[in-house]
């Protein structure tokens, strides 16, 4: 599981504050895939790095398909980065589930 490290052996911080902020970040995103803002990922391999579980859980609250691979969780996800809900392919929707 990806976890941020602040401080070295000896209690000094090395991460500079662009690399605290992007940490927080994905740490957040890793407690609630749900609320994922796809605008602070760049690439899909910025998403590969939260892990299968988050995306899965990203990909569901937005109603899209959850399966696959980590790099295919990420590429659905990034590919509706930015769009609106009418906007998202339909085949890219999770199917309804059977009563």
């Amino acid at each position: 599981m990806w976890f941020c490290e602040i401080f070295d052996n000896d209690g000094d911080s090395y991460m500079n504050d662009n690399d605290f902020r992007r940490c927080k970040k994905m740490f957040q995103a890793l407690i609630s895939g749900e609320n994922l803002d796809l605008d602070d990922y760049r690439t899909v391999e910025d998403l590969e790095q939260l892990g299968l579980e988050v995306l899965k859980t990203a990909l569901m609250c937005r109603g899209l398909k959850c399966g696959g691979t980590l790099q295919q969780r990420a590429e659905r996800l990034f590919s509706v980065k930015g769009l609106g809900h009418d906007d998202i392919p339909s085949a890219l929707f999770a199917k309804p589930p059977r009563k």
